[in-house]
């Protein structure tokens, strides 16, 4: 198994663990990543939004992706459910509260969705309840295994009206300086042998 391979692995399953431990908390919104898929020179990052039993969502009720790498405009939502509707916006500083300790760069904007719904949506069905899917377009790609980008929610207990506030990570885009594109990769691979190659030469001459 090569370096990189593990790195990708150890990175899959850390963001597979934090969004566990998201949801076992059992409240709240649950974005999990669909597909990226190219859109013009740029990418389509779709997740699906999930509204988790015993929880209340209302216009107080925002989903954060903090420091989307090469955001461009702003998020988009395709409803699954009757009165579900979100509104998505680009601020550099995130509307979920800095209480949940997310890292935010001030200078790079963030992908967010605000409810507006008509109506509160309450879930006490037992089971989590498919709200549509967000789509955020970026004009970076996704790193191979996965690179994780901070997310945030704010929403409120069903019961006792309690914030149910939690943050994870989620795959989103690469950036420049963690990941070159393929083609640039092998153009620095290419650079590297041709390097190597004119080394030998040299030395051969000088010997």
């Amino acid at each position: 198994m090569t370096y990189s391979r593990t790195i990708s692995r150890l990175l899959g399953a850390t963001g597979l663990l934090l969004l566990g431990a998201c949801a076992a908390q059992g409240q709240g919104l649950s974005p999990t990543f669909l597909s990226v898929t190219p859109s013009g020179s740029n990418f389509d990052f779709s997740y699906e939004l999930d509204l988790l039993d015993n929880t209340k969502i209302d216009n107080t009720s925002n989903v954060t992706f903090y420091d989307f790498a090469g955001l461009v405009g702003t998020p988009t939502f395709t409803s699954a459910l009757s009165g579900a509707s979100f509104v998505g916006s680009a601020p550099l500083l995130g509307v979920v509260p800095s209480s949940l300790g997310q890292t935010d760069n001030p200078t790079l904007a963030n992908a967010n969705l605000a409810f507006t719904g008509a109506s509160p949506i309450t879930n006490t069905t037992g089971s989590t309840i498919n709200l549509g899917t967000i789509d955020i377009i970026s004009s970076n790609g996704l790193v191979p295994g996965g690179l994780f980008t901070g997310y945030g929610i704010t929403s409120f207990n069903a019961q006792n009206g309690s914030p149910a506030e939690n943050n994870s990570f989620i795959q989103g885009p690469n950036t420049p300086a963690n990941a070159p594109e393929p083609g640039t990769w092998a153009l620095l691979v290419g650079s590297g042998v041709t390097g190597m190659v004119l080394i030998r030469r040299r030395l051969r001459i000088h010997r």
